[in-house]
């Protein structure tokens, strides 16, 4: 007698971070037999109206280029937040304090360049924090559950 498994079919991805003021990098795989791919994208990001990413929605997709919406905030990152947004890579800022939208727009950049096509996704995330930061990692931590 077969027993149907009720359980849902979640597509693992594994990502490490690195949230640099020079580059956001990262590696990313399908867990755990996926190839590990690596991502770069420029730090600058800027933060827009929701009529921006209407009309970004229309433009050609670059591959160093995401915007995203969280809540009511909206934020262009990479390539585009630098040369049309003016945006700025935050330097003198902490790294939590931006972490937020940059790991949501490495987190859509892994899955699109991955290919994963399944809505039900499990996130395995590493994400890199200088030592001085270290202590505000428990705070980032809940920001992003």
């Amino acid at each position: 007698m077969n027993k149907k498994n009720n359980s849902k079919d979640y597509t693992k991805v594994a990502i490490t971070i690195d949230l640099g003021t020079s580059s956001q990098k990262g590696i990313a795989q399908i867990y755990p037999d996926g190839v590990p791919i690596v991502l770069a994208m420029e730090p600058e990001i800027a933060d827009l109206g929701v009529e921006s990413i209407e009309y970004l929605s229309n433009q050609l997709v670059q591959d160093t280029t995401v915007w995203i919406g969280i809540g009511s905030e909206y934020y262009v990152l990479g390539a585009l937040a630098k040369s049309m947004f003016a945006g700025t890579s935050a330097i003198r800022d902490l790294k939590y304090q931006y972490a937020l939208p940059k790991v949501a727009a490495m987190l859509w950049l892994a899955i699109r360049r991955l290919g994963v096509k399944n809505p039900d996704i499990e996130l395995y995330v590493h994400l890199l924090l200088p030592v001085g930061e270290a202590s505000d990692g428990q705070t980032l931590r809940a920001k992003l559950a």
